[in-house]
């Protein structure tokens, strides 16, 4: 091969090289394909909901039945209720609190959230619960009969794991953003989503890694050890 095919041959191989550097770089940097859905954006907006109760029921005490989101409603389930010991502060107890979020959100792969409520004699309490939702928790705004709310609300995340889909609540919550049974492409235990930011100050996120509370995206404390995964009950 002469000099100038040479040169030739080799400039060919380089201008291949920078196409599939380029095909392959548009390929690592595309979207999610449009079935998969994404957590929150900063932009979403999401419908508006009102809760409702049941005849006879006593509003913010007796637990909702549903979250109507226009001509659509979410069950809200209860999960539990717990109330602090004699002498336990607010952060142990909520310490205490993430403990079964976190395990509830490691057995279902949803969202579980509560109200922070607080008695006159400085106890705290939570009545926890879900919409069975992988992104959403509609805090209810329940207390305890004799405690109010702190205008703090507390909330897990989906655990970090493959084969994580949609609910019908989601596609609701969501004013059908995302479609029932759409994999939802990342949860993240321990990060608060842009909708997180937005909502009440402080917040407080029950994380596997540790407890997290958020005054603004700036400003972000965390608190207590990791909780150990194999120690949670088995995802069904």
């Amino acid at each position: 091969m002469s000099p100038r095919n040479k040169t030739l041959a080799w400039l060919l191989g380089l201008l291949g090289l920078a196409v599939l550097a380029f095909v392959a770089g548009r390929h690592y940097l595309a979207p999610p394909p449009a079935d998969v859905a994404e957590t929150p954006a900063e932009e979403e907006v999401l419908p508006p909901w009102d809760f409702e109760w049941r005849d006879g029921d006593v509003r913010g005490i007796d637990l909702p039945s549903h979250v109507r989101v226009g001509d659509q409603r979410v069950p809200i389930r209860h999960l539990a209720d717990l109330q602090s010991e004699p002498g336990e502060d607010k952060l142990a107890f909520l310490l205490r609190v993430r403990t079964h979020l976190v395990d509830f959100s490691h057995a279902t792969r949803r969202e579980g959230c509560a109200e922070i409520c607080q008695a006159p004699d400085g106890s705290y309490s939570v009545r926890m619960t879900t919409n069975d939702a992988a992104l959403y928790c509609t805090v209810a705004p329940i207390c305890q009969a004799g405690h109010a709310s702190t205008g703090e609300g507390i909330h897990s995340h989906c655990p970090r794991r493959n084969g994580i889909r949609a609910s019908l609540a989601d596609e609701v919550l969501s004013g059908g953003k995302i479609r029932r049974r759409q994999p939802i492409a990342s949860c993240d235990t321990d990060v608060f989503s842009a909708l997180d930011f937005r909502g009440r100050r402080p917040g407080w996120l029950a994380g596997r890694l540790a407890l997290h509370m958020h005054e603004g995206p700036q400003k972000l404390q965390r608190f207590g050890e990791p909780i150990n995964e194999a120690s949670a009950p088995t995802a069904p």
